[in-house]
């Protein structure tokens, strides 16, 4: 009897440990496991650059002479197959009109339309 109750309180203990590891995860990456969402919303855009790199993709790429409106960082290239194509996945970041991250996101982004 003792055995018993020694296992289910070492399983309950596992099972608590598992879902506060899964809590502390889906906090800190709630849109995608490279990125954390609040180290990024409310920084400047040259301030996600400093911690993350240069993007793949911005609004500036694209002709525009503002700051960026958005910018993207590749997290799924596209896989081209003889039945179907899948588009790029970018995590994407929009920026309010001061410069300021305001929306994360995972897009697809799909070239010309």
């Amino acid at each position: 009897m003792k055995k018993r109750i020694t296992t289910i309180i070492v399983v309950s203990a596992l099972i608590a440990l598992i879902c506060t590891c899964i809590f502390i995860y889906k906090y800190n990456y709630p849109t995608y496991y490279g990125f954390k969402d609040r180290l990024i919303l409310g920084n400047t855009s040259d301030e996600v650059i400093e911690m993350y790199g240069e993007p793949d993709i911005t609004n500036q790429k694209y002709g525009s002479s503002t700051p960026p409106g958005w910018m993207g960082y590749l997290v799924k290239p596209s896989r081209p197959t003889w039945w179907d194509k899948t588009w790029p996945e970018y995590y994407y970041i929009r920026f309010d009109k001061n410069g300021i991250a305001y929306k994360v996101e995972v897009i697809e982004w799909r070239f010309g339309g």
